[in-house]
């Protein structure tokens, strides 16, 4: 029968020594593990080399480190669901906006459905999410110079010209 300070055999005290110095972090040590458990240092040492604690420590680190990793996961797809919820409910309700004709801007339109395929996991290739895939068209005021400059007509009661730009066209 082995004896209980065999070092070939883990006993219970062995596996007991180990769960307290991992339990104590980054401020772990084996002088302050003999301290604790009332034995010498050079038989933790030997406890230490014997049953492999330091690989055991990386391992358990890092079978801590990939549960941790799982339920940030799980918590970000779960947060991410109901995110796409939310924006294809906006969706519906600017549907309805739109078929009523109540909407002015189709601006929001657009952001949903970019936020929506973000959401979903869509992107162009090569395009960082949130980039612009069209080509926006800008309008620059009216400098006099072009005799056939005729601002375009406010669409919905949204003009795209601001209302400097066409009295100062009108006065000219």
């Amino acid at each position: 029968m082995p004896r209980r300070d065999d070092p070939r055999v883990e006993g219970e005290h062995h596996k007991k020594a180990f769960e307290l110095y991992y339990a104590h972090g980054e401020k772990r040590s084996l002088p302050r593990l003999a301290k604790e458990l009332g034995v010498s240092v050079a038989s933790l040492k030997v406890w230490s080399r014997s049953f492999s604690w330091r690989t055991r420590l990386r391992e358990r680190d890092a079978q801590v480190a990939r549960q941790l990793a799982d339920q940030s996961s799980h918590r970000g797809q779960a947060e991410n669901e109901r995110n796409l919820k939310i924006v294809r409910a906006a969706l519906t309700l600017l549907a309805r906006a739109i078929t009523s004709g109540d909407l002015k801007q189709l601006g929001e339109l657009d952001r949903l459905i970019r936020l929506e395929e973000h959401l979903m996991g869509i992107t162009a290739p090569g395009e960082a999410a949130g980039a612009h895939t069209c080509n926006p068209v800008v309008i620059l005021p009216d400098d006099g110079s072009d005799p056939d400059f005729e601002p375009p007509a406010p669409v919905h009661g949204f003009s795209p010209v601001p209302e400097e730009v066409t009295t100062s066209h009108a006065e000219a």
